[in-house]
């Protein structure tokens, strides 16, 4: 019997480049026979979790948004089920979660073309976009819901095919193309195997990894409360150490920075007076990323990925490399064979008010109480350039406020707000 890569071979080096869809053959056992002989198989990925909390380090729920940054080929729960049948279901936008999942990246890396079948579990939220598509996906829908179910949410991609970037000229690849400067393009910047994905009833897709996103509600271990004037109480519950954190607050162009390492169970740690500039915080996380085990392309993909969040949204934050243990507990990932070697890096990315920036969204809300029309128009803009953790941080605040009309004017907003997504 064939290998199922040589059938695939011979199909992109016969067929001429402008053809149209490419078909793979089945599999015929191939993952079964790749596992009885062992081959190098390297998988690596990265990610990031993103939570928000209050100053006393109560984490908020708040509705991750679906990204627009994201290009127009990567599906979502929607465009998939239109590829067997027609239905209306909720949208992320109507989701409110406490954590979002965003955009873990797989790699793969082999010696020579290779089948292999890739699954991932999201027990405790929902997957919601991904690239390239599914062969399974669950929850279910059904087409009287408005907003998605929780939980017990996997992709399973059944098999795919790996081909080494030596193995398949550039002429022959049929990755999608993004605009110049896109993020997504970002993560493409690696050596990686080009993924070939191929369905007779979805169609054949190519990409240099899986990539897939979500929202969901489960418990990480840090948490961390501010006192004010910088200082702050970085608390870890997990049963590992967290390996290294960065305690960042940026406005603007200047940036702040208290790089932490091994916190096992609690830590204190103050912004410095004095700043540093965004290249080098961007430098400190690439070390420390790559000593997790990432490779040095892998772990820049990851830093310019995100490097206009990290960095460029004014805030404070922590970033924090979450052990390994807590992510296949959260995000059970599945390839058969089994991999020589594995890697997994999330970044826990936890936004944090300061009693400060409370205060200041204090006095936005009662500019909304204000008879004064352009105040109040100020106050909107500030708000809502708080994006999505503009609801959150308005329920905090206004929790004992009692003024009717100003209340009555934080529901508009919120109503607008949420009207926009």
């Amino acid at each position: 019997m064939r290998k199922p890569w040589l059938f695939a071979c011979v199909l992109i080096f016969t067929i001429p480049a402008g053809a149209g869809d490419l078909k793979l053959p089945k599999a015929d056992g191939a993952a079964e026979k790749a596992a009885a002989t062992p081959k190098r198989l390297v998988v690596h990925e990265w990610g990031t979790f993103t939570s928000f909390a209050g100053s006393d380090g109560v984490y908020l729920d708040y509705r991750p948004l679906v990204g627009s940054e994201l290009p127009g080929f990567v599906f979502d729960r929607k465009k998939q089920t239109t590829l067997t049948q027609k239905m209306s279901f909720g949208e992320k936008f109507s989701l409110v979660t406490r954590s979002r999942m965003e955009t873990p990246v797989t790699y793969f890396y082999t010696d020579e073309p290779m089948a292999v079948n890739v699954r991932v579990e999201f027990p405790k939220g929902l997957l919601t976009e991904f690239y390239p598509p599914a062969r399974r996906m669950a929850p279910l829908f059904n087409a009287d819901e408005k907003t998605p179910p929780m939980g017990k949410s996997f992709l399973d991609w059944g098999q795919i095919t790996l081909f080494p970037p030596k193995d398949l000229p550039v002429e022959r690849r049929r990755i999608p193309e993004v605009k110049d400067g896109d993020h997504y393009a970002a993560a493409r910047e690696t050596d990686s195997d080009i993924v070939w994905f191929s369905d007779r009833n979805v169609g054949n897709f190519m990409e240099k990894f899986l990539f897939y996103r979500g929202a969901g509600n489960f418990e990480l271990p840090v948490r961390m409360q501010s006192m004010g004037d910088g200082k702050f109480t970085i608390t870890n519950a997990g049963r590992e150490p967290i390996k290294a954190a960065f305690l960042v607050q940026i406005q603007g162009d200047q940036v702040r920075l208290a790089h932490l390492t091994n916190v096992s169970q609690q830590a204190t740690a103050t912004l410095p007076a004095e700043t540093t500039t965004l290249d080098s915080l961007g430098e400190a996380m690439v070390q420390d990323l790559m000593e997790t085990g990432l490779y040095p392309k892998e772990a820049r993909s990851m830093v310019n990925t995100w490097r206009t969040s990290w960095f460029g949204e004014s805030g404070t934050r922590l970033l924090y490399l979450l052990p390994r243990a807590q992510t296949d507990a959260i995000l059970p990932l599945t390839v058969t064979p089994t991999p020589t070697e594995r890697v997994r890096v999330i970044v826990g990315r936890l936004e944090a008010m300061t009693p400060e920036n409370e205060g200041r969204i204090k006095g936005l809300v009662s500019q909304l109480g204000t008879g004064n029309r352009e105040s109040r128009a100020d106050a909107v803009r500030q708000i809502r350039n708080m994006g999505r953790f503009a609801e959150p941080a308005l329920q905090r605040v206004t929790g004992d406020e009692k003024d009717a009309v100003t209340l009555a004017r934080v529901e508009t907003l919120l109503a607008a707000m949420r009207d926009d997504r």
